[in-house]
């Protein structure tokens, strides 16, 4: 594929053709680059399937069930995505991550499910992918924005 650029030289543009640059790795390689470089997402991750997996007397000290049950599920998930999504640009580049996060939040109640001898919290799975879908909606509109203002300031 070929792209063009302008130069400038000595007062006399001229449109000069390259060959483009090729993608050098996939989003799926920068996506485990970036996880490999800094511990703080496996310890969001573990605290996250530690507080899931604790036995039903500690849950119940920390009041797990209640008023802000849903919203607890929702805010972790979406900070979770959000921390998955931290340095991935564009929107198809967020999917890869967010789609990992909503898999983790299934396995942890996979988890639960059969530790506990309970039922599968489907709702609580569907409020972690709500969580999710609200985090790649939110880091897209910014990234937007940046982009205009980008755009607009030169």
């Amino acid at each position: 594929m070929m792209t063009s650029l302008i130069r400038n030289t000595d007062g006399v543009t001229k449109r000069v053709w390259r060959l483009a640059r090729p993608v050098t790795h996939s989003v799926t390689e920068s996506f485990l680059k970036t996880w490999t470089s800094k511990p703080v997402p496996y310890l969001w991750f573990a605290w996250v399937g530690v507080l899931s997996l604790l036995p039903g007397e500690l849950k119940a000290g920390l009041h797990t069930r209640g008023t802000f049950h849903v919203p607890a599920h929702a805010l972790v998930f979406a900070l979770s995505a959000l921390m998955a999504c931290r340095s991935v640009k564009g929107t198809l580049g967020r999917v890869v991550p967010c789609l990992v996060v909503i898999g983790y939040g299934c396995l942890l109640e996979a988890l639960q499910s059969l530790i506990s001898r309970s039922q599968f919290e489907w709702d609580d799975l569907a409020t972690d992918a709500c969580g999710v879908v609200v985090a790649f909606l939110l880091a897209t509109w910014v990234e937007a924005i940046r982009k205009a203002r980008q755009a607009t300031c030169g």
